[in-house]
């Protein structure tokens, strides 16, 4: 499998390992060495509200995990969120994205986002990427809309409550 490093001006968006979901199901607070990036600090908080899903993405036979990454801050090498897919690519050539950032207002999750939605749509299998958020992260929202995804509906799922829908094409 052909594993892709992504670049930003700010970040380093590493392939999410199993190696090191594992070290973070071990650990709250720990230090990795990550191919073609070096050693990067883990802080208790990472990876925020997607750490409930890191179980189901071991359980995953693929390793990395595809199109999953680690965002890392270049001056600090430490990782400041997770993003990555959340489905495989639909009938209609659309896939939906999930990121989780733990520090807000920096921009991180913009950048990223930005750097993971040209990646996916370089494919020519998918011409839409999509995202589902809680009708009250406001700043998920303006995320989604400074990167050009535009509302295109509403859903609700008994786990996360009432959601906007979110596409990008």
């Amino acid at each position: 499998m052909l594993v892709t490093v992504l670049m930003t001006e700010r970040l380093v968006l590493a392939p999410l390992t199993h190696a090191l979901i594992q070290k973070r199901l071990e650990n709250d607070d720990f230090e990795l060495d990550i191919v073609d990036v070096g050693a990067v600090r883990f802080e208790p908080n990472w990876p925020g509200n997607a750490l409930g899903m890191l179980p189901r993405l071991l359980a995953a036979e693929t390793d990395p995990v595809p199109d999953s990454y680690t965002a890392i801050e270049r001056a600090s090498s430490s990782a400041v969120g997770v993003l990555g897919t959340t489905s495989e690519v639909d009938a209609n050539g659309a896939i939906e994205i999930g990121y989780a950032f733990g520090l807000p207002g920096h921009g991180f999750a913009t950048e990223a986002v930005r750097a993971l939605v040209a990646h996916l749509l370089a494919s020519a299998s998918i011409v839409a990427v999509t995202a589902s958020t809680p009708a009250t992260a406001v700043a998920s929202h303006r995320v989604l809309q400074k990167n050009g995804f535009r509302q295109t509906g509403t859903a609700s799922k008994d786990e996360e409550g009432d959601l906007l829908v979110w596409t990008h094409n």
